[in-house]
């Protein structure tokens, strides 16, 4: 009998499953947590520069955080980690919910519990990398990173679409509190799994910091890993931060409320779900790093397009483009690093990705929030996805080095 594809068998592991079920359910009410800060910090503030300070206390800590917590997550029962910082985000978002439903709320709370978030992030990312792959064989790692994705940008979809329809009836409030279920969902899932993990090396007394300092250099020395972690970046700065913004651009340029931000962040998803599921049942890792340059392009082109149209429903069109195109970067960079490198640089390795794809969007949502005051929201975003394509130029070259680098090095294991 045919061996079964890579698809067919990540279902046959209990654990995957288990784990993969109570993420869908996290990651549905994270997206409507998300949609739900971003039009509360409208609310109150009617300022795009406080959209882009509260997205950056939620997005910043990453940078300073990230390589600290995979070194952290290396050393430490990556399985229990993950379980104790997920509840502490069951904890921050009954927090914001009660905060709201009591009309106490103010933008410096919201500040301070997006910030809240942001630290805890970086740790439950680190060791939730480690938990995930372990669940599967190595050889499927690439298949779940992949799956992982569609998931996560299915939820973006459904998310935002469900929270759309909940602000009206429940208010703000309401979706905080779907959240706060939907993280303590996924924390008994947690609970229940059980996976080996990478043995941890005996370090004795060997500084946290060395660690760190040996993930430098892994990082530095990989053939394609440093450059496609640019790209990332370009995106993450300057295309990454029009997410961020949405709740301004929906208001004053097509005034269609939080009904309207609803249907262009579910359109992102839809974009982003239909590229994470065609990286998934591709089943194989080759050409990812196509993939990845191809996004680049393409999302350039869609936030330039986002911005511009004074149709609503063009803009719905290109933000499914600019789903699609970003997440076509960000899961084929994903799922390369993942499958390169080693079992015992896992945290650290993919640390790297946290910091670029989730700390460094919080450098773009200031400037380009702080732009966006002084030139209008439509020049600042057009102006970045201008920088954007200069990095893009700089990173084509090393294409083939790139791609030599990662897939040649898949297909001979």
């Amino acid at each position: 009998m045919a061996e079964q594809t890579s698809i067919r068998r990540i279902w046959t592991s209990p654990n995957y499953v288990l784990f993969l079920v109570g993420a869908c359910c996290n990651h549905i009410t994270t997206w409507m947590q998300r949609v739900g800060v971003a039009w509360l910090a409208w609310e109150l503030t009617g300022s795009t520069a406080w959209l882009g300070v509260v997205a950056a206390a939620d997005l910043a800590p990453m940078i300073v955080l990230a390589t600290f917590a995979g070194a952290v997550a290396d050393r430490s029962n990556a399985a229990r980690m993950v379980r104790i910082f997920q509840m502490l985000f069951v904890v921050q978002s009954a927090l914001l919910a009660t905060l709201t439903l009591t009309q106490l709320i103010t933008i410096e709370q919201l500040f301070l519990l997006s910030l809240m978030s942001g630290i805890i992030h970086p740790f439950w990312l680190a060791s939730r990398q480690i938990v995930m792959p372990a669940t599967v064989e190595r050889r499927d790692v690439g298949t779940i990173v992949a799956m992982d994705s569609a998931t996560f940008q299915s939820a973006r979809f459904v998310g935002p679409a469900i929270a759309g329809l909940l602000i009206p009836i429940a208010g703000v409030g309401g979706v905080f509190v779907a959240h706060m279920i939907g993280a303590s969902l996924f924390a008994m899932a947690l609970m229940a799994i059980r996976v080996r993990l990478p043995q941890r090396l005996n370090r004795g007394k060997r500084r946290i910091f060395g660690d760190i300092a040996d993930g430098f250099r892994y990082i530095l020395g990989h053939g394609g890993i440093p450059y496609l972690l640019l790209l990332m970046a370009a995106a993450s700065v300057f295309v990454r931060p029009i997410q961020d913004m949405l709740p301004g651009l929906v208001d004053q340029v097509f005034d269609r409320g939080a009904v309207g931000l609803a249907w262009i962040t579910s359109a992102m998803g839809v974009g982003a779900m239909i590229s994470a599921t065609r990286i998934a049942l591709r089943g194989e890792l080759t050409g990812l790093t196509f993939s990845a340059l191809a996004g680049g392009l393409g999302v350039v082109c869609a936030t330039v397009l986002l911005v511009t149209t004074h149709w609503f429903w063009v803009a719905v069109g290109a933000a499914v483009f600019f789903g699609y195109t970003f997440n076509s970067i960000s899961t084929s960079i994903q799922a390369l690093i993942h499958s390169t490198v080693e079992d015992s640089m896992r945290g650290r390795g993919v640390s790297f990705y946290m910091l670029v794809f989730r700390g460094m969007p919080a450098i773009g949502a200031l400037s380009v929030g702080t732009m966006a005051e002084a030139l209008g929201l439509q020049v600042a975003c057009v102006v970045s996805a201008g920088a954007c394509f200069l990095v893009w130029l700089l990173v084509v070259p090393r294409y083939r080095s790139m791609a030599k680098a990662t897939e040649l090095m898949l297909r001979t294991d």
